[in-house]
């Protein structure tokens, strides 16, 4: 038993395991960190816009009310791209 465990190869493959073990963990944690942050960001995007989607849509029932009463169009194609 000692004579295996000993042996050059045993050792190699124990030590690829480990590093293998430990490379896994490395990246799991690197992408949990990445996960984390782009969850914070789109959170705060979203937080900015929230707060300005009262903004939009009081704007955009100005200018139709404003095209309603004075007949005029506006310079530009008021509809959202596909």
């Amino acid at each position: 038993m000692g004579s295996i465990l000993g042996h050059p190869l045993t050792v190699a493959a124990v030590g690829a395991i480990f590093a293998a073990y430990a490379g896994f963990a490395t990246g799991q944690a690197t992408t949990t960190q990445r996960v984390a942050d782009m969850e914070r960001r789109i959170g705060a995007v979203e937080g900015r816009l929230n707060g300005r989607m009262d903004f939009m849509v009081c704007a955009t029932r100005s200018l139709d009310q404003l095209q309603a009463n004075t007949g005029v169009n506006p310079p530009c194609d008021m509809k959202l791209p596909e």
